[in-house]
């Protein structure tokens, strides 16, 4: 049993299942839901990466999530490109264009630029090219995760559950400056 949990294709195909029911429910059945819940899940698993180093401080070491959280990363980031692409596959190009200075959307593009350099440079490769400075670049998670709450707030009908998803983030990114102002006066 141990193995098939720590099996990374199962966790990729858990992690794909519902990406290839909201893809089939788009394209094939002509769904309407598929936008929405791409981006609300692409939320949910960028909450659970960004949440692995906080539980671990409350709960103690949780070593396969930990394993696990680079995984989570990626895919919040293809249910991100899901929910990209279903909204320009459903725009007029005047409308992409347009796109770019609505105050509502500006904060998803520029989440989801920063998403697409975080996910490039997620593969172990790119950990070895460039050493130390690749955990200061995936601490751009923090910018991006805001920008995509901001975007999350401001487009949604459904606000209470945009914030509630957003509180943990903050909290976690307040709990990482507070912790990283108290390192820096211990040096």
């Amino acid at each position: 049993m141990r193995r098939f949990i720590d099996n990374p294709y199962v966790l990729w195909a858990v992690l794909a299942a519902p990406g290839l029911w909201l893809t089939y429910d788009q394209f094939v059945a002509h769904g309407e839901r598929a936008f929405s819940l791409s981006g609300i899940w692409s939320c949910w698993l960028l909450v659970l990466t960004m949440a692995v180093t906080p539980l671990e401080m409350i709960f103690g070491p949780l070593p396969w999530l930990r394993r696990s959280r680079r995984y989570f990363g990626v895919a919040s980031f293809f249910y991100a490109s899901l929910h990209t692409l279903i909204w320009l596959l459903g725009v007029h190009m005047w409308q992409i264009i347009a796109s770019f200075t609505r105050p509502s959307v500006v904060p998803g593009w520029i989440g989801y630029v920063i998403f697409v350099l975080l996910a490039i440079t997620s593969t172990d490769g790119w950990v070895r090219r460039l050493g130390p400075r690749w955990k200061w670049l995936q601490r751009w998670i923090y910018p991006a995760a805001f920008l995509t709450f901001v975007h999350w707030v401001m487009t949604t009908e459904h606000v209470l559950d945009a914030w509630l998803w957003s509180v943990p983030i903050m909290v976690a990114g307040v709990w990482r400056l507070w912790r990283h102002q108290k390192r820096m006066r211990r040096a």
